[in-house]
């Protein structure tokens, strides 16, 4: 389950083939408010302006405040269609062969589908009306036998990479953003940083355990890992009430060389005292990396941690200097062009 936020969709739905010219992808969160009358009343950070590779026309439809939709999305039929699935399909007929930007309007509600874009549904934008109010929703997982990549409920395929674009998509930088989840929820194999961020858990099916992060680097030569720095990780609404009945982990390690640093965060008391946990109950490998630095919160102490080869309590700046955005993502060197505000050291 799942929220997002439209407003800024339109970012994550251009084509890589379209790459910033740095390798790297950064998102601050922002948010798009509907007022009674209809009118868009965007909720941005001063300053905040969109990368190089974000045509003038596009990022003029993003701030526009009459934005005209071409489609309207509505629970309570007042709009074109009830549901996106309706409204993503009907894309082709209602462009006819148009290569202009196409723009849909989700209203306020809680959508209960899977959306997804194909890969030659390119020139496509979404917005509604914010983070709290357009809701997507879904409850598949792999415990029910879907794939892992069948279960995100707004998900775009992409066709074809070009070279470049593979490689950027190894870095990453997501600061100010509101991440909900139950298991293993921030995964994969990038080099990313979450800074400022409040990772929400969730709380999850019967029997099951929550993990933030299953990180899978698989070599040592990989200069991947996830970082989460100066953020919260606490339970959500859902889960608070109950999470004496789920354990909740930071992490599990989904390859042999898993690297994971947690730093300065505020850690809730639902993290479970042994922090980390196995991959199916296998013992963990000896060439993981997963450290602690100076976490605070009823969740942070780390004397009961596991003993783990691979588990550190980092007691030195230097070390943990490695995992901050100046250093493991070379930040200094593109993020500035993005005019997002980051933390380059600790």
């Amino acid at each position: 389950m799942a929220n997002f936020l439209l407003a800024f969709l339109l970012l994550l739905l251009l084509r890589l083939e379209h790459c910033y010219g740095e390798p790297m992808a950064s998102y601050e969160q922002s948010s798009m408010l509907i007022s009674a009358g209809g009118q868009h009343k965007r909720h941005r950070r001063l300053g905040l302006l969109f990368p190089e590779w974000v045509a003038a026309a596009d990022w003029k439809l993003l701030a526009d405040s009459d934005l005209n939709p071409d489609l309207v999305v509505a629970q309570d039929g007042s709009g074109d269609y009830r549901s996106i699935v309706e409204a993503v399909a009907a894309v082709p007929k209602e462009r006819g062969g148009s290569t202009t930007r196409f723009v849909i309007y989700v209203k306020a509600g809680v959508y209960k589908e899977y959306v997804e874009i194909p890969s030659s549904m390119e020139n496509l934008m979404m917005t509604g009306d914010g983070i709290d109010a357009t809701v997507v929703t879904g409850n598949r997982s792999v415990k029910d036998g879907y794939r892992t990549f069948q279960t995100p409920t707004f998900v775009e395929l992409i066709a074809k990479l070009n070279r470049n674009c593979d490689v950027h998509s190894q870095t990453q930088f997501y600061r100010n953003c509101d991440v909900y989840g139950t298991i293993d929820f921030i995964f994969g194999n990038a080099a990313v940083v979450f800074q400022n961020c409040n990772l929400c858990v969730r709380r999850p099916m019967s029997g099951q355990k929550n993990t933030v992060t299953a990180q899978g680097r698989n070599s040592s030569d990989q200069t991947t890992g996830i970082s989460i720095h100066n953020s919260v990780v606490a339970a959500a609404s859902d889960l608070a009430p109950v999470q004496g009945l789920f354990k909740t982990y930071l992490g599990r390690p989904w390859g042999n060389y898993s690297r994971t640093v947690v730093m300065k965060t505020e850690l809730g008391d639902l993290i479970d005292p042994a922090g980390w946990l196995e991959w199916d109950d296998r013992p963990p490998p000896d060439t993981l990396y997963y450290g602690e630095f100076m976490n605070t919160g009823a969740g942070a102490d780390t004397s009961r941690r596991v003993t783990w080869p691979g588990y550190h309590v980092i007691n030195n700046s230097s070390e943990a200097e490695k995992f901050t955005v100046g250093s493991f993502l070379s930040g200094d060197s593109w993020i500035p062009a993005t005019n997002i505000p980051f933390t380059s050291g600790l």
